[in-house]
């Protein structure tokens, strides 16, 4: 008789908490309490959940987006502290302390269309 061996694959780190908990606890730390900074507390909150949770293009961009200057800019927008809002995402195992120190030009960008779609636009949507 033959025994079954597990596999050879790196385990899925799941996150501690729901990104709701999360979610809460940020907009506590806000210094205002109006609609606005509950809008971008849910930016930020989401960004973390797809550090995890999305894949592809979703998941490249919200790697970008906490680790370069955005973050920084809508932290501070409404009194957070970016360092804090990282530091959240990695000990809630959102966020790997080394996708922090990757390369930013190594993410793949994604602008929403697809290679084709994006030959056969006649405009360009940046601004």
């Amino acid at each position: 008789m033959t025994c079954i061996h597990p596999r050879k694959h790196p385990k899925v780190r799941r996150p501690l908490v729901g990104i709701r908990a999360v979610h809460r606890m940020l907009l506590r730390s806000v210094n205002a309490k109006c609609p606005e900074a509950q809008l971008v507390v849910a930016g930020i909150s989401q960004a973390i959940a797809d550090c995890a949770l999305a894949s592809g293009c979703e998941k490249a961009a919200a790697l970008r987006f906490m680790r370069d200057w955005r973050l920084n800019a809508w932290a501070r927008a409404v009194g957070l502290d970016p360092d804090f809002v990282r530091e959240v995402a990695v000990r809630t195992q959102y966020l790997e302390e080394r996708a922090l120190a990757l390369n930013v030009r190594s993410m793949p960008v994604c602008n929403g269309l697809s290679i084709p779609a994006q030959m056969q636009c006649e405009r360009n949507f940046d601004a």
